[in-house]
């Protein structure tokens, strides 16, 4: 009876532990959404194994018979290496996302993408002429980190001639592709993890509009979603884009 109790105590603790994970793992994402319901659950089920299978198995321990008792406890037996292996998903394969279209949630990221991502080819704050303004942020960890934000604001023929004097002051290795209709591209070249991704920016001259465009990848995640700017632009004449891939 003792070292039922004790197996029991233990596998509770199991639990609670892999329990407080998970939410701190929900809390972790800045702006939550959920990637797969179905998902979710599995491994929601899968962190509370231990503590499901034990109240399962003192409950009908009291008129099950034995073979019954013993193959739950078969069950408890494995549900401990199976629970913790479930943790390894919520770390880098978690069932929820950040994404947010709110413009007053312009440029506060999750952690990893504060740390890891320098966004200065966006503006610190949109300037005060901008009209038809149109914000996209998403992170989310599937096997490796991946972050899309995009920015699209029309503004005054001023505002528009600071924001590319900025970029070129800011960085005079930025890369400058003429395109169609009065439009130019300028690409800004970041290192992380020993390779290359660009930071973009569109100036089209026609409606002193400018594009502002981040991504981890150009060609797409770990899950096949392309880059949301990629996504919006697609019927649009951005030829430039497509010799444009990740080193």
């Amino acid at each position: 009876m003792i070292k039922r109790n004790i197996l029991s105590t233990i596998l509770l603790i199991i639990a609670v532990i892999n329990l407080t994970f998970v939410i701190l793992q929900c809390f972790s994402f800045r702006y939550p959404n959920v990637y797969s319901f179905v998902y979710l659950t599995i491994l929601f089920l899968l962190a509370a194994l231990t503590a499901i299978l034990s109240i399962t198995g003192a409950f009908i321990s009291r008129f099950a018979k034995k073979y019954v008792i013993a193959l739950v406890c078969v069950l408890i037996v494995f549900s401990i290496p199976v629970s913790m292996w479930s943790m390894f998903f919520w770390k880098f394969c978690p069932p929820l996302y950040s994404q947010t279209d709110d413009i007053n949630n312009y440029l506060k990221t999750d952690k990893y993408v504060e740390e890891y991502s320098p966004l200065g080819i966006f503006p610190d704050e949109i300037p005060k002429s901008a009209r038809n303004t149109e914000y996209f942020y998403r992170y989310r960890h599937m096997v490796e980190a991946d972050y899309d934000i995009y920015l699209k604001l029309n503004l005054s023929k001023s505002d528009f001639d600071a924001e590319r004097n900025r970029i070129k002051a800011e960085y005079p290795d930025v890369e400058i592709v003429d395109m169609k209709n009065s439009t130019e591209e300028y690409r800004v070249k970041y290192e992380h993890n020993r390779s290359y991704s660009y930071k973009l920016a569109i100036f089209s001259e026609s409606d002193y509009s400018v594009v502002y465009t981040a991504s981890y990848s150009l060609e797409g995640d770990t899950v096949g979603d392309v880059p949301y700017f990629k996504e919006i632009m697609q019927h649009q004449d951005y030829s430039a884009f497509e010799g444009l891939k990740n080193e």
